[in-house]
């Protein structure tokens, strides 16, 4: 049996298909991904939206970064992130993502949240603020920097469907739309990454006929991460997400993803999980977002939750 097969199998549930964690016979967290493929302002903006419930017990969970940027809306219930060594009430409807390192939240029982999850550089379209300032602040009031939210958050509160909740948010996206903000040069970079898979902040300069100072600033206001960040967080979502048993090794997974030397690959690891992979990969507690939720129970990133393993 190969060392990889302690990594736990993610089952991949249909697509739209409440995903639920259960513990002794008892449901704790429902994770819905919602359908808009009907909506086309939505398919064309938005990665995925999602609905997150618990029932009669709170749940403790963390979450990896992934380069989703978005809006949560708690529709019920108390949710907390922890910051430092204190827990921070979010607000209820709040901006999310970009994370270059995990966060940990604690949810109330009966909670229900809704989540818009953006494709790249979108945000930066409904706002006035540059995204760097946005990005330095954890899950920062959506009330800070929209408008009409209020309305927003009754209008979604009151929805009786899921169709009807998905036209609330897709009035809300277009009143916040700002089309004179965009930039075709940070668009085109995006899909240069995402598309095309470029990952050498020169070679992405070259393909846009700019400066490499230029790219950078473009990125700073645009997405509040470098272009090196940026590629960072979606390489290492990559792996999270990579069927382990189909790699012979650590050296071929890091290879695969764009990295030329391990060393490389473990230091950008632990930078965002603040873990090596090995400890992350035959940690059977450890799995990647909400299709095995249980699995990301409490703060799993913890330092007491290492263990002995040393690579």
């Amino acid at each position: 049996m190969k060392k990889w097969d302690l990594r736990l199998r993610v089952d991949r549930y249909n697509q739209f298909r409440p995903n639920r964690y259960q513990t002794k016979n008892k449901i704790r967290m429902i994770y819905k991904l919602l359908s808009f493929s009907e909506h086309k302002f939505l398919n064309e903006f938005v990665y995925d939206i999602y609905r997150l419930q618990t029932t009669k017990q709170g749940v403790e969970y963390s979450t990896a970064p992934n380069g989703i940027v978005g809006i949560s809306i708690i529709m019920s219930g108390k949710s907390e992130v922890l910051v430092g060594n204190n827990w921070e009430k979010t607000p209820k409807v709040f901006i999310y993502g970009l994370i270059k390192t995990p966060d940990v939240f604690r949810i109330s029982a009966n909670y229900t949240e809704i989540a818009i999850g953006f494709k790249p550089y979108f945000l930066q379209l409904l706002i006035k603020n540059s995204m760097s300032d946005i990005i330095q602040t954890k899950n920062m009031n959506a009330t800070d920097i929209f408008t009409h939210t209020d309305e927003f958050y009754e209008q979604l509160c009151s929805a009786k469907s899921e169709y009807e909740t998905l036209v609330v948010i897709e009035k809300f996206l277009l009143k916040q739309l700002n089309p004179l903000k965009t930039d075709k040069r940070l668009l085109t970079a995006m899909k240069y990454i995402y598309d095309d898979g470029i990952t050498n902040v020169s070679e992405l300069s070259e393909k846009l006929n700019l400066s490499s100072t230029s790219v950078r600033n473009i990125f700073r206001d645009g997405i509040g991460r470098s272009p090196k960040e940026v590629v960072t967080i979606l390489r290492i979502n990559n792996i999270l997400k990579s069927d382990i048993n189909s790699f012979a090794s650590l050296t071929e997974l890091c290879y695969k993803n764009g990295y030329f030397d391990q060393s490389h690959f473990i230091n950008d690891f632990r930078d965002s999980l603040g873990m090596t992979p090995s400890q992350y990969f035959n940690n059977n507690k450890l799995a990647f977002d909400f299709y095995n939720s249980g699995r990301w129970e409490g703060n799993i990133f913890e330092q007491s939750n290492l263990g002995k393993w040393k690579k």
